[in-house]
């Protein structure tokens, strides 16, 4: 079932899975009225790698959430129906 919403839980989750990879990227999460954004990226300004940014997507994709990536590599937000 594809969900619109990103729980902070599912958040959470999606950091940990990175940090069990050794990454020191962590996804940040932008809540506004109009919708969700969110960014991958360490503390320090990090970006993150094509491996990286594919894991994301897909440990999103196993909880339900079809998601992209801007063409920065760094931002990203639920796909829309």
């Amino acid at each position: 079932m594809r969900r619109d919403i990103v729980s902070i839980r599912d958040v959470i989750a999606a950091n940990e899975m990175l940090r069990q990879r050794g990454s020191v990227l962590r996804v940040h999460m932008h809540d506004a009225c109009g919708g969700q954004s969110f960014s991958l990226r360490g503390d320090a300004g990090e970006k993150g790698t094509d491996a990286e940014r594919q894991a994301v997507l897909g440990f999103m994709r196993s909880l339900g959430h079809a998601m992209e990536f801007a063409e920065d590599g760094v931002n990203f937000w639920v796909v829309r129906a």
